[in-house]
């Protein structure tokens, strides 16, 4: 079995406001997270259950419409996905094995490409390098989030909730910082 590990990340630097937006989904989905302070720009969450379910940022993002909201994830060491929301909608999604998770139908896998052009505020003169990521390197989903995660300048994506809960937080980025809820 490989790793399972996700993380939400939200361009902010309001680390108070998404530790009260974990807590009302802990409070209204009885799910668990860890909250990181910001770094880099970014605020990030790590729900429980590996973080892998993209269903949590979306439920985010209805509730916060206001923030963009990136969720990262690579499951079973396989894939390496992400969704990205602005505005109360997911607006890109990427899967670096389009149809993995089921989607059959031919529009679905094709919106699974990722699109870059979503990413011009956040990285504008780094487009292509993060194109490359996307499409360029294969069969190495933990490496493909590593890469893509430096292009934007995410701190803490090898990790989710279950690790950090295990002790695994030797190589987590101001550990001490974050918050349980």
């Amino acid at each position: 079995m490989g790793a399972w590990y996700g993380s939400i990340h939200v361009r902010t630097s309001d680390t108070a406001r998404l530790v009260a937006i974990a807590r009302e989904l802990e409070s209204s989905q009885h799910f668990h997270s860890y909250v990181a302070p910001a770094i880099n720009g970014w605020c990030a969450m790590y729900p429980e259950d590996h973080g892998i379910h993209h269903s949590v940022s979306a439920i985010l993002s209805r509730t916060n419409p206001d923030l963009a909201l990136l969720h990262v994830s690579v499951s079973d060491s396989a894939v390496f996905s992400y969704s990205l929301y602005r505005n109360a909608s997911r607006v890109d999604h990427f899967t670096s094995i389009p149809g993995y998770f089921g989607d059959s139908e031919e529009e679905e896998i094709d919106s699974s490409r990722g699109d870059v052009r979503h990413f011009s505020d956040v990285c504008p003169t780094r487009l292509r390098e993060l194109d490359n990521t996307l499409h360029e390197i294969f069969g190495d989903p933990e490496a493909q989030l590593a890469s893509f995660a430096a292009v934007l300048n995410l701190a803490n994506t090898h990790t989710c909730y279950e690790y950090l809960c295990g002790g695994r937080t030797a190589d987590v980025i101001r550990f001490a910082e974050f918050v349980h809820v």
